[in-house]
């Protein structure tokens, strides 16, 4: 009898259901209004009922929406977590920029680069997805933050070449991003010397141009 009541007080009864559904690490792309809708949440579903994985998977059709997770919080609660995605690079298109993550997925349109470099990707490849994307974003978050900061444009014709034209017009030819720390302190060190190329792109042999 005591196993029966507190099967049914689990699975069918309505005194723990989900009353209360917070969401965090929203902004103002991803509201927690949009998230609970993609959620779908059964109203009066018992919390031992409900399928946390499933509700995850929607909140993470959102395209802004980078990953999701949900946990219950007995009685009646349930809490989503999202980590929304972050614009890295602006890529012009038709007059205007998408702004897009380190994946190559479109966060946002915009009128202008919004304070970010603008990525020059392959010709005719797809961004999502794309090898080169993430490429280039692991070498802008290797830069030392005084290069990263004056960013502006980064090209990445392939995974293993990549270069970041500054604001003064400078160039740093990175290459791949593979032994990033070492390129980080041979560029902060060739920095020394004012010059209109830098390249980094093979470890121990770093040299200036111009």
């Amino acid at each position: 009898m005591l196993v029966a009541v507190a099967g049914w007080t689990l699975f069918w009864s309505p005194f723990l259901t989900a009353r209360v559904v917070r969401v965090t690490g929203t902004t103002a792309l991803v509201p927690g209004s949009r998230v609970i809708a993609a959620a779908a949440i059964p109203a009066g579903l018992p919390l031992a009922r409900l399928d946390t994985g499933g509700v995850a998977r929607r909140v993470e059709r959102i395209r802004q929406v980078q990953s999701a997770s949900v946990s219950i919080g007995w009685p009646d609660e349930v809490t989503i977590t999202v980590r929304p995605r972050v614009a890295v690079f602006a890529v012009p298109d038709a007059g205007r920029y998408v702004l897009v993550d380190r994946f190559g997925v479109s966060v946002a349109q915009a009128g202008s680069r919004d304070g970010l470099p603008v990525l020059r990707p392959p010709a005719g490849g797809r961004l999502r997805g794309s090898r080169s994307v993430r490429a280039a974003a692991a070498v802008l978050a290797e830069l030392p933050a005084r290069f990263a900061r004056q960013a502006r444009l980064v090209t990445a014709s392939s995974p293993v070449n990549v270069s970041v034209t500054l604001a003064d017009g400078s160039v740093i030819i990175w290459g791949g991003p593979a032994s990033g720390k070492e390129k980080a302190a041979e560029m902060t060190a060739l920095a020394r010397r004012r010059a209109r190329v830098y390249d980094v792109s093979v470890p121990g042999m770093a040299q200036t141009k111009g």
